[in-house]
This record gives C-alpha cells, sequence and structure tokens, in this order.
C-alpha cells in the first residue's frame, strides 16, 4: 500500500493536511504445474513509507510479482503538505494499483483526498481532515488525522493512521497552527499465497 502525506512543520495561522495513499492491487489465478515450470520467483511488494513530518510525500507501495506469471502493482503515495495561511488547501490521495496477468485482476482503491481551510483565523472555524487510505482486497486503509479548532491560536494535530489490511493504503496527517510537523501513515506490505 502507498504511504499516506504529512504536513509541513506549521506557522501560526496555518492549516494544512497530506493525502491517503492508494492500495495495492490483487491477482487472483489458478496455474497448473506446467505453466508454472520448474519454478517461479515470488516477490513480496515493499510497504509505502509514511510521509515525514517536514511534509513530504508518502512512499509508493511495491510490486508483489509471481515471476513472470502476474503482478499485482503497488498503490500510489500521498500527496504532502505545505502549510496554508488560513486559506485552503487540498492534497491528493494517491491512486490504487493496477494489476496485471492474472485470471481475475481487481484495482486496489484510491486513497482520499485531503481538505483543510479556514477563514480569518480569529473566530471562525478552521480545520484539516488527512485523507483516507485506500482499501485493497484484504481489508481498509488508515484513517486520516482530523481536526478542527474554532480558532487558529489553538494547535491541533493528528497523525495518519498505518493501513490496517495487507495492501492497504496508509492516512495523512493534519495541522493547524502546530509549528511542528505531523507524519502520515504507511502502507502495508503486499502478500502472495497458495492453494495446494
Amino acid at each position: 500500500g502507498g504511504g499516506g502525506g504529512a504536513d509541513t512543520d506549521g506557522t501560526s495561522g496555518s492549516v494544512g493536511a497530506g493525502g491517503g495513499g492508494g492500495a495495492g492491487g490483487a491477482c487472483i489465478e489458478r496455474f497448473t504445474a506446467a505453466e508454472i515450470g520448474a519454478s517461479q520467483t515470488v516477490t513480496i511488494g515493499a510497504a509505502g513509507t509514511a510521509g515525514a513530518a517536514t511534509g513530504t510525500n508518502g512512499g509508493a507501495g511495491g510490486n508483489t510479482t509471481f515471476g513472470i506469471l502476474h503482478t499485482a502493482t503497488g498503490g500510489a503515495l500521498g500527496t504532502g503538505s505545505g502549510n496554508s495561511a488560513v486559506d485552503f488547501t487540498i492534497s491528493a490521495g494517491g491512486n490504487g494499483g493496477v494489476p496485471t496477468g492474472g485470471t481475475v485482476n481487481i484495482t486496489g482503491g484510491d486513497g482520499s483526498s485531503a481538505l483543510g481551510g479556514g477563514v480569518d483565523g480569529t473566530t471562525d472555524l478552521s480545520f484539516a481532515q488527512g485523507g483516507q487510505g485506500g482499501a485493497s482486497f484484504w481489508g481498509g486503509g488508515g484513517r486520516g488525522g482530523a481536526v478542527a479548532n474554532a480558532t487558529l491560536a489553538t494547535d491541533s494535530t493528528q497523525a495518519g493512521n498505518a493501513g490496517k489490511a495487507y495492501g492497504s493504503g496508509g492516512g495523512g496527517g493534519a495541522n493547524i497552527n502546530a509549528t511542528a510537523g505531523v507524519a502520515g501513515g504507511a502502507g502495508p506490505v503486499g502478500v502472495a499465497g497458495q492453494d495446494r
């Protein structure tokens, strides 16, 4: 799964939130011994790294492959956020991985985009919502951070959560007014199984 985006170090009167990571795709297929041949190398896709609290993007998830026979593509990264001075901010979520070669190819769920905004930073509501990680064939993605204040004078941060199932995306972090950034959540590793 792709990692969730982070929010950079804030300043007074700033909002920011990172997008959710996309989920990896899944391939399902039944092979004969002849189709497999002497052997096939199985590669498990690496987890998408969480966006760092300096506002970086998350990392893309790695591909899980069964030799040359099929590829379950990893999810794309969630976009990190800069801070926005009492304005509106949007950070894109990552696309789900598109698998190839299986009898059944299941595209991973997209990570949702992040939203944040405020009006004048003194009396009006300000909010930041990190993107939700995409759901994989195996289960749901990580929840994005969510914070809200009646004024930007109060610091609020919430990190994104890691994906909950193989190949799912991590959630994005959310930040209002805080001088320290907040991280996104990691996307879990892939998985390969067999039925004998």
